[in-house]
C-alpha cells in the first residue's frame, strides 16, 4: 500500500468588519502583570541525611564523612578521628531546596522542602532522615559572603514515587526570619508584564489604563510610565501611601485593551504537543516528508485529498498553519512526523509567527 499523499489545504479567507474594537481583547491588569519583588523566592542549603539503611555514601567519601563527624561533635560526641566512621553508610550529603510564595513568609511559618542526593550514594534515600540544615537566598542580597540564615530544614523524607534519590519533608522548613519583599520605594511601585505576555505595546497600554484610572486630576504629569516592554514605574498619590494594597489591589483589578499579541506557535518535541494560536498563517507551500507530499493551495473546500491536484505559484495565498496540522491528525499523521512538518515550514521561513520549541 502507497503510503504517499497529496494534502491540499484550502485558504479559508474571513473579513473582519466588526470595527477596530474587535481586535482587541479586554483583561485585569493583574491578570497579565504582577508587582515587582512579588516573586517565588528559593532557599537552600546542604545537609545530611541519617537514618539510611546501610544506602548512604560510601565511607570513603570524604564530604560526607567529615559532615558526620562535624556534627557529631556539635551535638557533643568527639569521634576523635574520622577513621572512627570506617564501614558506616547509614549517612547521606544531601541538597535542600525550600520554595517561598511570591506574598513571603514570617519568621516561624512552616513550608515544605525538597530533598536530592548530592553525593555518592546510589541506592535510595528510603527512611533517611534530615539532620537540622541552615537554609541561604540562592540569590544573597548584601554580605556574599555571609548572606543570613533565613530557614532550618530537618524531619523524615517522603520519597518520590518516581525516583527513589529525591523527596519532600513536609512542612520540614521552619523560617527563622521573615522573608517578605518591600514593595515600594520612596513612593513608587514597579509593575512587571508577565513573560509570556511581554510585547511592545503591551507595557504602554497598562500605564495608559492607571493613568486614565488613577491619574491626577487636572494634573499636567502622568502617575505611571513604561521605560520598558516589561516595567510600568507607578507613583502612589500621596493620599494612598497609607493603603498601600487596597491601592494595588484596584490596579491589578482595572481592565485594559490588550494589543494582540504575536501569533506563536509552541513545539513540545517530548510529548508531541503542538498548540498553535489561531492567527497563525502559512505560506503556500509544496513539500514532502518521508510518505507525505504537502501542498498547501488555496480553494473552496476546508481539507481535501486530491493526488491529481496541479500547483499553480501565482494563485498561492495564505492557509491557517491549525487547519494543515486538523488534517495531518485526520489521516493520522504520526505526531513526529506532524513536528517534523512544521520544522520544514519554519526553517523555510513559511509560518507567520514565532515557534517556540520545547525539548
Amino acid at each position: 500500500m502507497n503510503l504517499s499523499k497529496t494534502l491540499l489545504i484550502a485558504t479559508l479567507i474571513v473579513f473582519a468588519c466588526n470595527g477596530a474594537q474587535s481586535a482587541f481583547a479586554q483583561v485585569r491588569i493583574g491578570d497579565i502583570c504582577h508587582v515587582q519583588g512579588q516573586s517565588q523566592k528559593k532557599l537552600i542549603g546542604l545537609g545530611l541525611l541519617f537514618g539510611l539503611d546501610g544506602t548512604g555514601d560510601p565511607d570513603k567519601f570524604a564530604p560526607t564523612v567529615q559532615a558526620t563527624a562535624m556534627a557529631l561533635r556539635m551535638l557533643g560526641t568527639d569521634v576523635g578521628s574520622v577513621e572512627a566512621l570506617k564501614g558506616q553508610r547509614n549517612a547521606a550529603l544531601v541538597y535542600i531546596e525550600a520554595i517561598i510564595p511570591p506574598a513571603g513568609l514570617s519568621k516561624g511559618q512552616l513550608v515544605d522542602c525538597r530533598v536530592t542526593a548530592a553525593g555518592a550514594a546510589k541506592k535510595s534515600l528510603a527512611g533517611g532522615q534530615l539532620l537540622p540544615t541552615p537554609l541561604i537566598p540562592q540569590v544573597p542580597s548584601g554580605d556574599m559572603e555571609n548572606p543570613g540564615v533565613y530557614a532550618y530544614a530537618s524531619g523524615p523524607i517522603s520519597i518520590d514515587e518516581d525516583n527513589v534519590m529525591a523527596g519532600t519533608i513536609a512542612n520540614g522548613c521552619q523560617m527563622e526570619a521573615d522573608l517578605i519583599t518591600p514593595i515600594q520605594t520612596n513612593g513608587f511601585i514597579t509593575i512587571e508584564v508577565d513573560p509570556k505576555h511581554s510585547e511592545w505595546g503591551i507595557s504602554d497600554a497598562v500605564a495608559e489604563a492607571i493613568n486614565a484610572e488613577f491619574g491626577f486630576s487636572g494634573a499636567s504629569r502622568d502617575i505611571a510610565f513604561a521605560p520598558h516592554m516589561r516595567t510600568i514605574v507607578v507613583e502612589i498619590p500621596q493620599y494612598e501611601r497609607n493603603r498601600v494594597a487596597g491601592f494595588i489591589g484596584r490596579i491589578m483589578q482595572t481592565p485594559i485593551s490588550v494589543i494582540p499579541k504575536a501569533a506563536r506557535v509552541i513545539v513540545d518535541e517530548r510529548s508531541g504537543t503542538i498548540v498553535i494560536d489561531p492567527e497563525v498563517e502559512i505560506e503556500a507551500s509544496a513539500f514532502s516528508v518521508p510518505g507525505i507530499n504537502v501542498q498547501v493551495t488555496p480553494g473552496d473546500s476546508f481539507a481535501t485529498f486530491d493526488p491529481q491536484a496541479s500547483i499553480n505559484p501565482n494563485q498561492f495565498r495564505t492557509a491557517k498553519l491549525q487547519a494543515l496540522v486538523d488534517a495531518l491528525n485526520a489521516i493520522r499523521v504520526p505526531p513526529e512526523k506532524v513536528i517534523a512538518i512544521v520544522k520544514t515550514l519554519d526553517a523555510a521561513g513559511r509560518i507567520h509567527g514565532h515557534v517556540e520549541y520545547l525539548r
